[in-house]
């Protein structure tokens, strides 16, 4: 049975707590950007620079494994992105049926927030790691939002 949708499910989640095997601790740092540019240094002159953005859905994989065979083995850079997606609280009401008394609207939407950003560092840290299984060294993982 799928914890997420509460029925059973063709794609059964591994049994940790976040849904993503380990992952080795040598991966590149993760880095957050508001969609700004990247600066000319940041590109490597061997090789096309190759960026992969990636979501929480299982054709990922499939994407990945195109990547392995055509584009990862010619490529001077391989970038791993995901664009973060989340839903902020505008306001807590005070009194009716959602009572959250001691809780202001920012301190619930920073735990929101902080709780996307570790789904998507574990989602990228997951991808990084399946690509260095297949022999391919990621040289950023890029989180933006």
């Amino acid at each position: 049975k799928n914890p997420r949708y509460g029925r059973q499910s063709a794609y059964p989640l591994p049994p940790n707590g976040d849904g993503y095997p380990p992952v080795p601790e040598d991966l590149p740092k993760l880095s957050k950007d508001r969609m700004s540019s990247e600066s000319k240094n940041d590109q490597k002159s061997d090789g096309a620079s190759v960026v992969v953005c990636v979501d929480h859905s299982e054709q990922r994989d499939t994407v990945l494994d195109y990547c392995y065979k055509n584009l990862f083995p010619t490529a001077g850079k391989i970038t791993i992105l995901h664009a973060m997606e989340y839903s902020l609280i505008p306001f807590l009401p005070e009194t009716g049926g959602l009572s959250l008394s001691g809780h202001s609207s920012v301190g619930v939407n920073t735990y929101i927030k902080n709780q996307a950003e570790k789904k998507a560092d574990s989602l990228l840290r997951s991808v990084a790691s399946q690509c260095v299984k297949k022999g391919f060294k990621v040289d950023k993982l890029k989180l933006v939002y």
